[in-house]
């Protein structure tokens, strides 16, 4: 299983058919058909990248209609995200209350003259934020953003909405859905809000809801004890979780140009209690906040971070993500062929580590925003959450880049078929060849996957001389050049 996330809008002139219908048709061209799409989300939205939701029910006109996806589920696996925790400005709960507030209605209100708590957002700041209606100051609990309205998941009507939407996932033909914030999704005055212990119930009564209709569930977690503890595997449960820490693991390895942080990072991510998938990084970029990032490996991407002088978001005082786009940090130090080698390299790593490769396709297409003189605008995750370029996605579907793209997804794809994430095993050579070179095994003596990611060291790495290298760059089975790597398919594996 491979899943690729993307916005559904694509910037620039469409040539025809609706956006949804454009962006159908480049991701069908770039990725092979058993790669399922996350597709971010497409409802009706007043802000926060289309987070603060007005409608769980329909599109935004300016992407399509519904039966865009429909008509693309049909075709191909696609992931929609489950808004469930807050709904946007326009949304009809959020107007009914400003025409007649309460205190016991869908969204956390309270009439009071001062905060009722001391409650943070994890983007800086209150949760709660002060609106005077008809004279009187009310406090409104949005734990996300100025636009988006934290809703009681507890009250029937709220959760007989859910289950409509969930029916119309299942009932259109979608192949599942995500479940954003849910470790927000406890709410108590007295409580802290990240992981409050309704939260874990709650996820659980619509992990389950969404099964009940059929639908694959994902869980916007982190792998951290806390987030590990939602859906453990002992308990029956597949939902998988999120490696939030892999990206900041990940270019620690690129920068420093050694393997070792990742050997270590991939094998205490080996007897985790709960499925997971592995993004080198999501729209959200690339997170410092994990609690599987040690203080070592925090202290030393601070150290690249300032020498590269990549912007870093700070939130309440603490570094909360590096705010660059990943293919620009692949450029940092090499020319335009190495970065796009680099970022094959990144594919190719992920795809064989044991949990679900997870890819945002502007990375994987190399789109560097910042190489459009883009920075960071009003909202601190603008540039994170840049949009593809149209005509630039149509440029990049005529390259041998893409067929690169597409046949090492293939390989990925049909060697994972065989082997389940139990086989697959991290490894860092010997001393006898630099650091920098990293591989995953299946058992003790069949290499599925190695890689070198030195820009300038060549490793001599000792194989079994009957697997033949399908891929890298100045590579022979036993040679990876620099930034070069090698992939196995699963019938030269084979016994």
């Amino acid at each position: 299983m491979i899943i690729v996330g993307t916005y559904p809008d694509l910037d620039g002139p469409t040539e025809s058919g609706s956006m949804l219908q454009q962006l159908r048709q480049a991701v069908d061209k770039l990725l092979p058909s058993d790669v399922i799409v996350h597709l971010l989300p497409p409802y009706p939205a007043s802000g926060d990248g289309g987070f603060a939701a007005n409608d769980w029910f329909s599109t935004r006109p300016a992407l399509g209609c519904w039966h865009d996806l429909v008509e693309w589920a049909a075709t191909r696996k696609l992931i929609l995200d489950g808004i469930y925790n807050h709904v946007g400005f326009g949304h009809p709960w959020i107007t009914e209350f400003f025409a007649a507030p309460r205190e016991d209605g869908p969204i956390y209100a309270y009439r009071l003259s001062s905060p009722p708590s001391a409650q943070l957002s994890p983007r800086g700041g209150s949760v709660f934020r002060k609106y005077t209606i008809e004279g009187d100051d009310w406090y409104v609990w949005q734990t996300f953003s100025n636009v988006s309205f934290d809703i009681r998941l507890s009250l029937h009507h709220v959760q007989a909405e859910i289950r409509r939407h969930l029916s119309l996932l299942a009932t259109s033909g979608i192949y599942g859905v995500r479940l954003d914030g849910c470790a927000y999704y406890g709410h108590d005055l007295s409580v802290e809000q990240f992981h409050n212990p309704s939260a874990r119930l709650l996820a659980h009564s619509l992990a389950q809801e969404a099964q009940n209709h059929g639908l694959f569930v994902l869980a916007q977690l982190d792998i951290d004890p806390s987030g590990a503890s939602y859906f453990p595997k002992a308990e029956g449960w597949s939902v998988p979780a999120v490696d939030y820490a892999y990206s900041a693991v990940l270019v620690l390895a690129l920068l420093s140009e050694s393997a070792s942080a990742m050997e270590i990072h991939v094998r205490r991510t080996l007897g985790l209690p709960c499925n997971f998938i592995r993004p080198p990084r999501t729209h959200d970029g690339i997170l410092l906040q994990s609690d599987m990032l040690t203080s070592r490996e925090l202290a030393d991407l601070a150290k690249l971070c300032d020498h590269w002088k990549l912007p870093v978001r700070m939130v309440d005082g603490e570094r909360y993500e590096i705010n660059s786009s990943l293919p620009f940090i692949c450029s940092l130090g090499v020319d335009k062929p190495t970065t796009w080698q680099r970022i094959l390299l990144v594919v190719a790593l992920t795809g064989f580590l044991p949990g679900i490769p997870y890819f945002y396709l502007p990375f994987i297409l190399c789109d560097i925003p910042e190489s459009r003189g883009l920075t960071l605008g009003a909202d601190p995750r603008s540039l994170n959450r840049t949009r593809l370029i149209g005509a630039y996605v149509k440029e990049f579907s005529q390259l041998k880049r893409s067929e690169e793209l597409h046949a090492l997804l293939c390989a990925i794809n049909s060697t994972r078929a065989l082997y389940s994430d139990k086989e697959f095993k991290a490894h860092v050579f010997s001393s006898d060849v630099p650091d920098s070179v990293f591989a995953v095994t299946r058992g003790a003596d069949c290499c599925l996957f190695a890689c070198n990611l030195s820009s300038s060291r060549i490793a001599k790495v000792q194989l079994p001389k009957k697997m033949r290298l399908e891929w890298g760059s100045r590579a022979t089975s036993h040679t990876l050049g620099p930034l070069g790597f090698g992939v196995w398919t699963a019938s030269q594996t084979n016994g």
